[in-house]
């Protein structure tokens, strides 16, 4: 995954691969797992650790999926549209 600021220097093919781009399984099932742990609030100080890591890139991986979304809308694609079938 590239960096916010490398954003604006891809081509629109590989804007719409972040696009199309998914969270990595392994962090998202974890992340769901630790979420769920913590509502229960079962939470150990490494399993909050862990969380908070988590959570910041999951922030970060839409941080720059917008943007690539923004960066698209601006070449003149229609990812409202686009948007419907993926999200």
């Amino acid at each position: 995954m590239p960096t916010f600021d490398q954003i604006p220097n891809l081509s629109d093919n590989e804007l719409w691969g972040i696009v199309h781009q998914n969270f990595a399984l392994p962090q998202d099932t974890r992340l769901r797992e630790l979420t769920a742990l913590g509502k229960q609030g079962a939470l150990t100080a490494a399993n909050q650790a862990e969380l908070d890591a988590l959570i910041e890139a999951y922030d970060q991986f839409v941080l720059i999926r917008s943007q690539a979304l923004l960066t698209l809308k601006q070449h003149g694609y229609d990812v409202e549209k686009i948007l419907r079938f993926i999200t």
